[in-house]
């Protein structure tokens, strides 16, 4: 997922799908001044480690309390 930090807070997939209100929350915590794009990935940690079938599963719910996020490029 891409983060483009602007006056119009956005949330991309890889794919080009708009992410932002599924995931707000995450959203919220990226919502820093300026401009930057922040590319990362969306998980759920179970027992340590991440876990996409639980992600799928939060996801599919509509739940968004075990998303995190891990950025690693500031652009």
């Amino acid at each position: 997922m891409k983060s483009n930090s602007t006056a119009t807070e956005s949330k991309f997939t890889r794919n080009g799908l708009d992410w932002t209100k599924r995931s707000s929350l995450i959203a919220g915590a990226l919502d820093i001044p300026g401009h930057a794009i922040i590319d990362g990935e969306v998980v759920v940690i179970h027992e340590g480690r991440t876990n996409f079938s639980e992600l799928q599963a939060e996801l599919a719910a509509g739940r968004q309390d075990r998303l995190v996020y891990y950025a690693f490029d500031l652009l």
